[in-house]
């Protein structure tokens, strides 16, 4: 029987979904992380399962299957059908589905409970079926396309008229890339463009396993491919082709973008108000853990932590996200603590962000501080801007 190895054990697949296993999986797991994971998890699969059994849910329970990269046929054949199946990309996990069909693209939203208002990327496996997607293609955007792409660079550009309005949220743009993912390359090559925004629930953190892909949507998709960690862990860069102007930091920094063209991309401690986002990640809360999070970003980040954390009267709620080089420094505090490794190689942490904040939730942390950075470029510009997000702003200095 095939097996689905998570970070907290392994679940049967065997294609089937939640029902029962699932939900018996979890009460068992209960008894090894106390109280805390019951009202957490447990409690919230039981609801699940019950509002199901009465009808009061709108998304069903479905039978969610675990598949390999070696069953993409089975995955090519749920998207013709209309089905949403999570894919692995060298970025993170995504949600697909075909991206001419308004009512597979409406699940998406569903699932994820994603406003519809918050447009989709459309990804493609060959530079030249671009045709099929946008219109008007400006000549910098091959030059984007020559030097960064497969790979994890987003291109706003006019959209085709035969894309769904459902998928851009009425915009005349689409934000388009070729992903660099032996697994996204092959199902898109059998289906056609596919959406694929990130495979979670709105507004918590981007899947970088299959595990945190059935953390979140287990029971609301057909399936997910499981085919180990991804590679950068951080969503793609989104430009707009035309100005050059950089919407979403990514794994392609602005240093890698001005081999093109000289970019800048400024990073903002304030909310700004945007009604009409044009790239994902602008408007809504994204990457946010459960827990309150305060972000701090100074010289001594650690010294103000600390200061903070002595107002707490229970340090086992409290969680801290620094480095291998200030680790050190909340041995004594009682609380949970997660490096992210070497400050200095920040596409190494970048890789264990999400799974980092993930884990914040899984061990009932209620007050998150992370230790920011002072660097404003390349994937330290990257990370903080998803800290800034994921405190929802909350930042002390």
């Amino acid at each position: 029987m095939a097996q689905f190895r998570g970070s907290r054990g392994l679940v049967p697949s065997r294609g089937v979904g939640l029902a029962p296993q699932f939900y018996f999986y979890n009460i068992f797991l209960c008894f090894f992380h106390g109280i805390d994971y019951f009202t957490e998890n447990v409690v919230k699969y039981m609801k699940r399962f019950f509002y199901t059994v009465v009808g009061f849910r709108y998304v069903l329970i479905m039978n969610t299957k675990i598949l390999t990269a070696n069953q993409l046929d089975i995955c090519a054949g749920i998207i013709k059908e209309g089905g949403i199946v999570a894919i692995p990309t060298e970025t993170v996990y995504g949600l697909a589905a075909d991206a001419f069909n308004p009512t597979a693209i409406n699940k998406i939203f569903t699932a994820k409970g994603r406003p519809n208002d918050n447009p989709l990327i459309v990804h493609i496996s060959k530079k030249t079926h671009l045709t099929k997607v946008a219109a008007d293609i400006p000549p910098i955007a091959h030059k984007y396309m020559e030097q960064f792409w497969p790979g994890p660079l987003t291109l706003v550009l006019k959209k085709h008229p035969a894309l769904p309005a459902e998928a851009l949220a009425g915009l005349p743009t689409v934000g388009v890339r070729l992903p660099d993912h032996p697994v996204a390359l092959e199902l898109i090559s059998l289906c056609g463009p596919l959406v694929a925004p990130s495979a979670n629930l709105s507004g918590k953190p981007s899947p970088t396993t299959a595990w945190h892909v059935m953390d979140d949507l287990a029971g609301k998709i057909d399936a997910v491919v499981d085919a180990g960690p991804t590679n950068f862990g951080l969503e793609s860069t989104v430009i707009d082709a035309e100005t050059g102007k950089i919407l979403r930091p990514g794994a392609v920094t602005e240093n890698c973008l001005s081999a093109v063209r000289p970019v800048f991309s400024g990073l903002s401690f304030t909310r700004k108000e945007i009604n009409t986002p044009t790239a994902p990640g602008q408007k809504y809360t994204h990457y946010a853990p459960k827990a309150k999070t305060t972000l701090v970003v100074c010289k001594e980040p650690h010294k103000k932590i600390l200061h903070l954390a002595s107002n707490t009267v229970n340090k086992k709620n409290l969680g801290i996200l620094t480095t291998d080089q200030n680790k050190h420094y909340y041995e004594q505090l009682g609380a949970t603590v997660l490096s992210l490794g070497n400050r200095d190689n920040p596409q190494q942490m970048a890789t264990l962000l999400y799974s980092h904040l993930r884990q914040f939730d899984t061990k009932g942390v209620k007050h998150l501080f992370i230790e920011g950075f002072l660097e404003n470029h390349g994937f330290y510009l990257t990370i903080m801007d998803r800290l800034i997000k994921a405190a929802s702003y909350d930042i002390v200095k």
